[in-house]
């Protein structure tokens, strides 16, 4: 199935994927405020709460002990963490 979702660029050498031309890396934590709305605090935390459990290697990854201690998981109860849509207006409107 490689040949179906990959091709071979003859000049470099490097293959890359046949169906998506323009596919770009973006921040996981732009994705939480531009796509779900997150607040900009929220995001950043919760961001890097994820990114040190998802490391690809196991030995990489911090222990449960340790992210019982991360400031995400410490941060006050506060069920009001996305932004209204005059608050993301405002916020981009920043940016």
């Amino acid at each position: 199935m490689f040949d179906h979702y990959y091709m071979k660029n003859p000049k470099t050498g490097k293959h890359y994927f046949r169906r998506i031309h323009d596919l770009k890396p973006i921040n996981l934590e732009e994705i939480l405020i531009h796509r779900y709305f997150f607040k900009p605090k929220e995001a950043h935390v919760f961001a890097d709460f994820l990114m040190q459990i998802l490391k690809w290697y196991p030995s990489d990854r911090p222990t449960a002990q340790k992210m019982l201690s991360h400031p995400w998981l410490s941060m006050p109860d506060d069920y009001n963490y996305k932004m209204s849509d005059m608050e993301y207006k405002l916020y981009d409107l920043k940016e």
